[in-house]
């Protein structure tokens, strides 16, 4: 996951998600999961001092398995601080 101008908090996040050192990305290790399956994941961040704007993030998956249906591995939102 990548954020802009936010904070992971890994308290409050799946337990196998880290942040890498020095970015705003966070990789999560799901460990093994069903061709068709599926695993939910909580990812918590939090905004860092009061800045007010449209902040962007975005989720991405991969595998060393090959994928029949990679479309619907990536996502992104927006946040809105007023």
């Amino acid at each position: 996951i990548r954020f802009d101008k936010l904070d992971f908090d890994p308290a409050n996040s799946h337990p196998g998600c880290t942040r890498i050192a020095g970015q705003s990305v966070v990789i999560c290790d799901l460990g093994t999961i069903a061709p068709t399956g599926g695993s939910p994941v909580v990812v918590e961040i939090s905004l860092i001092g009061t800045e007010k704007g449209v902040f962007n993030h975005t989720g991405e998956v991969g595998s060393t398995t090959a994928d029949p249906d990679p479309v619907n591995n990536a996502a992104s939102g927006f946040l809105r601080v007023q």
